[in-house]
C-alpha cells in the first residue's frame, strides 16, 4: 500500500517459507536480485550508484546511464485500456527496495555499449562471462536461464542472449547473438506494461530478423492498416472520418497495438 523500507522487505523474507530446496529449481525473483545488492554494499561500504558507475558505467563508456533519473528522462506512461496514458511519478519506477532489480536509467547507445564491454573482456573475464552464461540443469529451466541472461538456442550452436524487464511505465529489450557479439539489439520504451506481449513479440521477431530467418512483415489488416490505405489513396479527411467512426473502448481496436506490432493477436 505504499513505498517498501528496508526493514519492511527483511520482516517479509523473514516470515517467509521457501518455495523449493535451493539449487533444485529456476524462479525469477526480484527480491533476490535487491538482497545481492544489499550485501555487495555490505561487504564493500560503498552504495549502489557508487559501485554501478566504478565498475560498470566508467569502464564500458556508458555515457547516459545512472541510477534513477539521469537527465532528458523519457517520461513513462500508464494505462488501463492501451488509450489512456497516465504519466506516472518516477519515484513510482525506482523504489529503493527495488535497487538491483530495476530503477538504472539508460539509453539504447549506453545498451550496446555495454554488451560490448561484457563481450571484449573489459568487464568480465571469459571465465567469469562463460559462468554468467551457463544455464543451470533444474527441473523448471529448460536449459535457457543464466545469471540475469536468457539464452535462446538459434540453430547448431548458435545461441542468442537475451534479457527484458518491465517497471510502471518502462519497457527495455536487450540481446546479442553468442558467437558474433557485434550482432546486437537494444530497445527501450516508455510504454504501458500492457503493451508488453505485443512488444516482446516485436522484439522476438527482430531477434529472429538477426538470425537472417524469414519473418513476415506486412502490416496485418487492423484498424491502423486500413487508417493508413484511406490517408493514402482517399485523403486526411476520409480517413479522419474513418477514425470518427470507430469504437475505441472495445476490442479489436482497443487492444490492437500487439497485432499492429507483430501481424497476430494477442488473444484479446
Amino acid at each position: 500500500g505504499g513505498p517498501v523500507t528496508e526493514a519492511d522487505l527483511i520482516r517479509s523474507l523473514n516470515l517467509s517459507e521457501l518455495l523449493f530446496e535451493p539449487g533444485t529449481r529456476h524462479d525469477y525473483s526480484n527480491t533476490g536480485y535487491h538482497m545481492v545488492v544489499q550485501i555487495i554494499q555490505h561487504v564493500t561500504g560503498q552504495n549502489y550508484a557508487q559501485l554501478l558507475k566504478q565498475n560498470i558505467v566508467l569502464p564500458a563508456k556508458l555515457l547516459n546511464t545512472t541510477v534513477g533519473p539521469g537527465k532528458n528522462v523519457a517520461e513513462g506512461y500508464e494505462s488501463e485500456d492501451l488509450l489512456t496514458l497516465h504519466a506516472i511519478e518516477l519515484d513510482a519506477a525506482q523504489q529503493p527496495a527495488l535497487l538491483g532489480a530495476g530503477g538504472i536509467f539508460s539509453t539504447t547507445g549506453d545498451l550496446i555499449r555495454f554488451v560490448q564491454a561484457i563481450t571484449d573482456g573489459r568487464l568480465l573475464s571469459a571465465q567469469m562471462l562463460a559462468l554468467m552464461l551457463t544455464a543451470e540443469d533444474v527441473d523448471n529451466g529448460n536449459g535457457t536461464d543464466g545469471m540475469g541472461w536468457t539464452m535462446y538456442p538459434a540453430g547448431p550452436d548458435v545461441r542468442l542472449i537475451a534479457a527484458t524487464g518491465v517497471s510502471e511505465g518502462y519497457m527495455s529489450f536487450l540481446a546479442w547473438k553468442e558467437d558474433e557479439p557485434e550482432t546486437r539489439m537494444a530497445m527501450l520504451l516508455n510504454d504501458t506494461s500492457l503493451g508488453r506481449r505485443g512488444n516482446n513479440a516485436l522484439f522476438m521477431g527482430m531477434l529472429n530478423l538477426m538470425l537472417g530467418e524469414d519473418v513476415p512483415i506486412e502490416a496485418p489488416e487492423t484498424p491502423l492498416y486500413s487508417f493508413l490505405n484511406i490517408l493514402l489513396e482517399d485523403g486526411q479527411e476520409a480517413a479522419i472520418a474513418y477514425c470518427e467512426g470507430l469504437d475505441w473502448s472495445h476490442p479489436p481496436v482497443a487492444n490492437a497495438a500487439a497485432s499492429q506490432a507483430t501481424g497476430r493477436p494477442n488473444g484479446g
